[in-house]
């Protein structure tokens, strides 16, 4: 068994009123936020490229830094759920907005999730990814992979809701990551 760790290629976030992508991976920010602002729900995405890969993937881990702020709730936890995403919109995230792919990044197959709180600010948030994620990754074996990710458990009163917040501020060292344990079969 080999252990490969990639770092993503893109990431963003896309929140669900306005027209446009709010980052990509050439803005300044690199923002990856997931939650609700005072009404307004973001979700995130994150693109890997697996060309490098071979063999087959038997196991998969989702690796999100949390900055020291990243969780803000008004609840005592959320629940973040990584969602597959429609290999039709692969190719434009972070480049183009739609409201079906805001809608795709929150829906379809789950892939995993973590109950995120405040201990989580300032560490990594491990995702181990299950059997549905793994039949994808290895579909997906030699091009893009990419996943997206909203919090599961928002509720419509509350102000503030969010993980991953304070991200991609210049300077900083958030890192996304997907590890892969493969094996030759």
């Amino acid at each position: 068994a080999a252990t490969i760790t990639l770092d993503a290629v893109n990431r963003g976030w896309y929140e669900d009123v306005l027209p446009v992508p709010l980052t990509n991976g050439s803005s300044s920010t690199n923002n990856y936020i997931a939650g609700q602002l005072f009404g307004f729900e973001s979700r995130n995405w994150f693109k890997f490229d697996l060309s490098g890969v071979s063999g087959t993937v038997v196991l998969a881990t989702l690796l999100l830094d949390n900055p020291f702020l990243g969780f803000f709730s008004s609840d005592p936890s959320e629940t973040y759920t990584v969602f597959d995403v429609n290999p039709g919109n692969v190719g434009g995230l972070g480049t183009s907005f739609s409201a079906a792919t805001f809608a795709d990044l929150g829906s379809g197959t789950s892939y995993g999730a973590a109950v995120v709180t405040s201990a989580a600010n300032g560490t990594t948030v491990s995702i181990p990814l299950n059997a549905a994620a793994l039949v994808a990754a290895n579909a997906a074996l030699g091009s893009p992979f990419a996943v997206g990710g909203a919090i599961t458990t928002l509720n419509a009163f509350s102000g503030v809701q969010v993980v991953f917040g304070s991200t991609g501020f210049p300077g900083s060292n958030d890192r996304t990551r997907l590890q892969l344990v493969t094996e030759d079969l």
